[in-house]
């Protein structure tokens, strides 16, 4: 498995492949222009012009990577994954290093979402809820804002508008 990437300002007629299993997961976090691939229970961060991993950040094997998500008024990387005895928390990360953590419970969270306008994360877990939660900018602590709850089923998809 690879990546492969074409370039947009020549009419898509440039390719670039890079020739490695990086896992499954890719997105590009424009706040730090960068793209990242994810497995099981690893971020990878490239430089693409290089093809190398330029960091990456790793957890036990145990640990599943759920879901990744930028907070632009902090520049950090949020990262929601489980652990074998069940926890499901919320890491916030600065400079690959964490900096918050908030845990979600037995709901654990699938989606994360952040709101630019509002400053705040969405979290969407595996119940009929969704946790709004606000990183504090001088002290990084995590206040839990609002549960909101009223689906039937497991929310899939969250979006602001």
């Amino acid at each position: 498995m690879g990546i492969s990437f074409w370039e947009l300002g020549d009419n898509l007629s440039t390719q670039k492949s890079i020739a490695k299993s990086l896992g499954d997961k890719i997105c590009y976090l424009k706040l730090f222009k960068q793209w990242i691939t994810t497995d099981k229970n690893t971020i990878y961060f490239w430089d693409i012009k290089e093809e190398t991993i330029s960091g990456k950040i790793h957890y036990e094997e145990s640990h599943i990577i759920n879901a990744v998500c930028e907070v632009n008024h902090l520049r950090c990387l949020c990262v929601s994954y489980t652990t074998e005895d069940e926890k499901k928390p919320i890491i916030f990360y600065k400079d690959h290093k964490p900096i918050a953590r908030y845990e979600m419970g037995s709901q654990g969270c699938h989606t994360l979402h952040y709101n630019v306008a509002s400053q705040l994360i969405i979290a969407a877990g595996y119940h009929n809820q969704l946790e709004v939660l606000e990183l504090e900018n001088n002290t990084y602590s995590i206040n839990l804002i609002k549960q909101l709850k009223g689906h039937r089923s497991i929310i899939t998809c969250v979006t602001d508008i």
